[in-house]
């Protein structure tokens, strides 16, 4: 029942006139419990630590309210900085805070910058400010603790000019985004990234999960080792179709976003949109609801 209000909400935004849309969007953030004082408890619920310093709760004295005494606004004593709920948040400063929860829901659901703004009520260029700051924030998340046996596949994306600005005709040629790392365990905790954030996290001469890692690769062709402290290699995409293992799926996932759904991603967004893909990945168990409603925790 839950899960049909849920649809019902987002397919009633979808068909409604752009008149018409801002009462039921409103009533959607309601319904997920998007308001002040809810967020407030769930992003403080160990008591406000301030987000210049990091000082602990006790440090952190109340300073008055905003926006007609719905928001708290705090005081650090140890950093000397002031503060509000949303600080630190994705919807600070924004002046349509309650379309955020509606605009999240679609962007879930796999549709483009455009087509969110289209649907939620708002500009493409508010709408893709708005997207860079969700996966900006995604990317600040612990990735996932890899144990054990571990497939890992290198892909790399073609050359691509998107993102390129059309004024800049001196050019030499597209450019060459970088190496997309993709790695997953027996427990399927999935790592999707950049060579240098696999290296930095997972790869060291004195880990024992990168020595599990060789000793799992003499036995399969289709899990290429990456040596210690040498550069990872470059493998084909095709290569990975016919083998039937985890990681298979999760490359799969990655390209049918990236270069079928999204017709290729920019050099520089490559990041982001790894780091949404763990997100996607780490939820992906989860009812549309919930999957949301850990999203808005997840942008606090």
């Amino acid at each position: 029942m839950e899960m049909d209000r849920y649809k019902d909400y987002l397919n009633h935004i979808k068909g409604l006139p752009a008149e018409r849309k801002d009462r039921i969007i409103q009533q959607f953030a309601a319904w997920m419990g998007f308001n002040e004082e809810k967020l407030r408890m769930r992003k403080f619920h160990r008591g406000p630590n301030c987000p210049h310093c990091c000082a602990p709760h006790d440090q952190i004295v109340c300073y008055g309210s905003m926006a007609g005494n719905k928001r708290r606004r705090y005081y650090c004593k140890q950093c000397k900085h002031t503060f509000n709920d949303r600080t630190g948040s994705v919807h600070h400063g924004s002046h349509l805070p309650e379309k955020w929860p509606a605009y999240l829901g679609f962007m879930l659901e796999g549709l483009s910058i455009r087509e969110c703004a289209r649907k939620v009520g708002i500009s493409p260029t508010t709408s893709t400010a708005w997207r860079h700051k969700i996966l900006d924030k995604l990317m600040e998340m612990p990735s996932e603790n890899l144990e054990g046996i571990i497939e890992v596949h290198q892909y790399t994306p073609l050359p691509t000019r998107k993102g390129q600005s059309r004024k800049t005709s001196n050019t030499p040629g597209p450019v060459s985004p970088p190496v997309v790392i993709m790695a997953i365990d027996r427990r399927k905790q999935a790592f999707v990234g950049t060579c240098d954030e696999f290296l930095r996290l997972y790869i060291s001469e004195h880990d024992h999960v990168a020595r599990q890692w060789v000793a799992s690769f003499e036995t399969s062709l289709d899990q290429i080792p990456i040596p210690v402290n040498n550069p990872p290699r470059s493998i084909a995409f095709q290569e990975l179709l016919n083998s039937p293992n985890q990681v298979h799926s999760l490359a799969k996932e990655y390209v049918d976003m990236t270069c079928h759904r999204m017709r290729g991603v920019a050099a520089h967004n490559q990041k982001r949109y790894a780091a949404w893909q763990r997100f996607l990945r780490s939820t992906a168990g989860l009812r549309p609801r919930d999957r949301l409603d850990k999203m808005l925790v997840s942008l606090l």
